[in-house]
Protein backbone atom coordinates (compact mmCIF):
# COMPACT_ATOMS: atom_id res chain seq x y z
CA UNK A 1 0.00 0.00 0.00
CA UNK A 2 2.85 2.41 0.68
CA UNK A 3 4.00 2.21 -2.95
CA UNK A 4 0.46 3.15 -4.03
CA UNK A 5 0.43 6.11 -1.66
CA UNK A 6 3.79 7.29 -3.02
CA UNK A 7 2.54 6.91 -6.57
CA UNK A 8 -0.50 9.17 -6.11
CA UNK A 9 0.66 11.48 -3.33
CA UNK A 10 2.25 14.86 -3.73
CA UNK A 11 5.74 15.62 -2.51
CA UNK A 12 6.67 19.12 -1.45
CA UNK A 13 10.28 20.21 -1.99
CA UNK A 14 11.88 23.36 -0.64
CA UNK A 15 13.51 25.08 -3.62
CA UNK A 16 14.92 28.16 -1.93
CA UNK A 17 14.46 31.26 0.18
CA UNK A 18 14.83 34.96 -0.49
CA UNK A 19 16.38 37.79 1.53
CA UNK A 20 13.04 38.54 3.24
CA UNK A 21 12.65 35.03 4.62
CA UNK A 22 10.01 33.85 2.14
CA UNK A 23 10.26 30.14 1.35
CA UNK A 24 9.52 28.73 -2.10
CA UNK A 25 8.29 25.20 -2.69
CA UNK A 26 7.61 23.02 -5.69
CA UNK A 27 4.89 20.43 -5.29
CA UNK A 28 5.35 17.54 -7.68
CA UNK A 29 2.18 15.62 -8.43
CA UNK A 30 1.75 11.90 -8.98
CA UNK A 31 1.79 10.17 -12.36
CA UNK A 32 0.94 12.44 -15.27
CA UNK A 33 0.38 15.51 -13.08
CA UNK A 34 2.45 18.64 -13.46
CA UNK A 35 4.22 20.48 -10.70
CA UNK A 36 2.89 23.43 -8.76
CA UNK A 37 4.98 26.23 -7.28
CA UNK A 38 4.02 28.05 -4.08
CA UNK A 39 5.45 30.57 -1.64
CA UNK A 40 5.17 30.78 2.12
CA UNK A 41 5.85 34.31 3.28
CA UNK A 42 8.05 34.93 6.26
CA UNK A 43 5.42 37.15 7.86
CA UNK A 44 1.82 36.58 8.83
CA UNK A 45 -0.80 36.82 6.09
CA UNK A 46 -2.19 40.01 7.59
CA UNK A 47 1.29 41.64 7.44
CA UNK A 48 1.85 40.78 3.76
CA UNK A 49 2.59 43.75 1.52
CA UNK A 50 2.42 43.65 -2.30
CA UNK A 51 5.90 43.75 -3.79
CA UNK A 52 7.49 41.75 -0.99
CA UNK A 53 8.20 38.89 -3.39
CA UNK A 54 11.27 39.61 -5.55
CA UNK A 55 10.77 39.81 -9.31
CA UNK A 56 13.05 36.85 -9.94
CA UNK A 57 11.05 34.60 -7.64
CA UNK A 58 7.79 35.92 -9.09
CA UNK A 59 8.97 34.85 -12.56
CA UNK A 60 9.87 31.39 -11.22
CA UNK A 61 6.47 31.01 -9.50
CA UNK A 62 4.62 31.86 -12.71
CA UNK A 63 6.72 29.47 -14.79
CA UNK A 64 8.43 32.21 -16.82
CA UNK A 65 11.76 31.04 -15.51
CA UNK A 66 12.91 27.43 -15.41
CA UNK A 67 15.57 27.62 -12.68
CA UNK A 68 15.02 29.36 -9.35
CA UNK A 69 17.09 32.51 -8.73
CA UNK A 70 20.30 32.39 -6.74
CA UNK A 71 21.13 34.42 -3.66
CA UNK A 72 23.79 36.26 -5.69
CA UNK A 73 21.14 37.42 -8.18
CA UNK A 74 18.89 38.65 -5.39
CA UNK A 75 21.74 40.49 -3.65
CA UNK A 76 22.83 42.11 -6.92
CA UNK A 77 19.28 43.38 -7.56
CA UNK A 78 19.05 44.68 -3.99
CA UNK A 79 22.33 46.59 -4.43
CA UNK A 80 21.07 48.11 -7.70
CA UNK A 81 17.86 49.22 -5.97
CA UNK A 82 19.82 50.85 -3.14
CA UNK A 83 22.11 52.63 -5.62
CA UNK A 84 19.10 53.87 -7.57
CA UNK A 85 17.42 55.16 -4.40
CA UNK A 86 20.63 56.99 -3.45
CA UNK A 87 20.89 58.60 -6.90
CA UNK A 88 17.25 59.67 -6.82
CA UNK A 89 17.75 61.32 -3.43
CA UNK A 90 20.86 63.14 -4.66
CA UNK A 91 19.05 64.33 -7.78
CA UNK A 92 16.07 65.60 -5.79
CA UNK A 93 18.37 67.51 -3.45
CA UNK A 94 20.26 69.00 -6.39
CA UNK A 95 17.01 70.02 -8.09
CA UNK A 96 15.69 71.63 -4.90
CA UNK A 97 18.92 73.59 -4.51
CA UNK A 98 18.74 74.76 -8.14
CA UNK A 99 15.16 75.99 -7.59
CA UNK A 100 16.29 78.00 -4.57
CA UNK A 101 19.26 79.53 -6.39
CA UNK A 102 17.40 80.65 -9.55
CA UNK A 103 15.61 83.99 -9.77
CA UNK A 104 11.80 83.95 -10.27
CA UNK A 105 11.90 84.71 -14.01
CA UNK A 106 14.19 81.75 -14.78
CA UNK A 107 11.97 79.16 -13.11
CA UNK A 108 9.77 76.93 -15.27
CA UNK A 109 6.26 78.26 -15.80
CA UNK A 110 4.72 75.42 -13.79
CA UNK A 111 6.57 76.52 -10.65
CA UNK A 112 5.81 80.25 -11.05
CA UNK A 113 2.10 79.86 -10.46
CA UNK A 114 1.10 81.94 -13.53
CA UNK A 115 -1.33 79.71 -15.38
CA UNK A 116 -2.98 81.99 -17.95
CA UNK A 117 -4.79 79.74 -20.41
CA UNK A 118 -3.11 76.57 -19.19
CA UNK A 119 -5.21 73.41 -18.97
CA UNK A 120 -4.35 72.82 -15.31
CA UNK A 121 -5.18 76.38 -14.27
CA UNK A 122 -7.86 76.98 -11.67
CA UNK A 123 -9.04 80.14 -13.49
CA UNK A 124 -8.83 81.03 -17.16
CA UNK A 125 -8.02 84.53 -18.36
CA UNK A 126 -8.31 85.87 -21.88
CA UNK A 127 -4.83 85.85 -23.38
CA UNK A 128 -5.27 88.70 -25.88
CA UNK A 129 -8.09 90.58 -24.11
CA UNK A 130 -10.50 90.51 -27.11
CA UNK A 131 -14.12 89.54 -26.72
CA UNK A 132 -15.32 86.61 -28.76
CA UNK A 133 -17.85 87.93 -31.29
CA UNK A 134 -18.61 85.14 -33.76
CA UNK A 135 -21.49 82.73 -33.33
CA UNK A 136 -22.37 79.43 -34.93
CA UNK A 137 -25.04 81.12 -37.07
CA UNK A 138 -22.43 83.14 -38.99
CA UNK A 139 -20.14 80.22 -39.87
CA UNK A 140 -19.66 79.47 -43.57
CA UNK A 141 -17.82 76.17 -44.34
CA UNK A 142 -15.51 77.56 -47.06
CA UNK A 143 -14.96 80.98 -45.47
CA UNK A 144 -11.94 80.11 -43.36
CA UNK A 145 -8.57 80.02 -45.10
CA UNK A 146 -5.31 79.26 -43.31
CA UNK A 147 -2.57 81.89 -43.43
Amino acid sequence: MSWLRRLFSKSRQLVGTDLSGNRYFEIVGGTGKGSRRIVETGSKECDYMPGSIPVEWEAWLRGKRHDPPTIEELMKREQRAQLLAKRVTELEEKEAQMMLDKPENELPISSRGNYVGHASATAYDKVDGKEQTSTANEFQPASWKPK
